[in-house]
């Protein structure tokens, strides 16, 4: 008995030893065939959106209690906690840090190496050339006009003045 119960279970299910004897399996014909699906999957399907946006700083993935912001100089997404809120203008730490010294090399040359390096990066200006702090220095004063007609206006004159 038991052993014609799992046989008609097998084939009622198509669970059987080997698919390829079982009539119908392949044609899904019966109230209880199936055809085998591949892309099939019981678990939920993943988010494709894309990665988890997460602070460039930290590293935290951004929720209802992070929220997101975007840096007004390098443009990139930073929590509440790794930004600075100054004349309704959101800016990173390493950018804020930089603004303060009014991009004036003595000033430059009193910060970190880490930080100079990390401002570079986030700008994606490799750093891998540069040896000494002053190398930093002269790469961050460098970049730092090419956005803005008044910096090129006052590097052009500087320029002049030098030949």
């Amino acid at each position: 008995m038991w052993a014609s119960c799992c046989g008609l279970l097998n084939e009622v299910m198509g669970t059987g030893a080997v698919r390829g004897q079982q009539s119908g399996f392949a044609g899904a014909t019966g109230p209880f065939r199936f055809t085998p699906n591949p892309e099939f999957s019981t678990y939920p399907p993943a988010a494709t959106e894309g990665p988890n946006i997460v602070c460039k700083a930290c590293g935290l993935s951004f929720s209802v209690f992070r929220k997101k912001h975007v840096c007004c100089d390098c443009k990139k997404d930073f929590c509440s906690v790794c930004s600075v809120l100054q004349e309704n203008l959101r800016r990173c730490s390493t950018c804020h840090l930089l603004q303060e010294t009014a991009f004036q090399r003595p000033q430059l040359m009193r910060l970190k190496v880490k930080d100079l390096r990390q401002y570079l990066i986030l700008r994606n200006i490799p750093t891998d050339t540069c040896r000494e702090k002053e190398d930093l220095v002269d790469l961050v004063l460098c970049h730092h006009g090419l956005g803005s007609e008044d910096d090129m206006d006052t590097s052009s004159l500087n320029s002049s003045r030098s030949q």
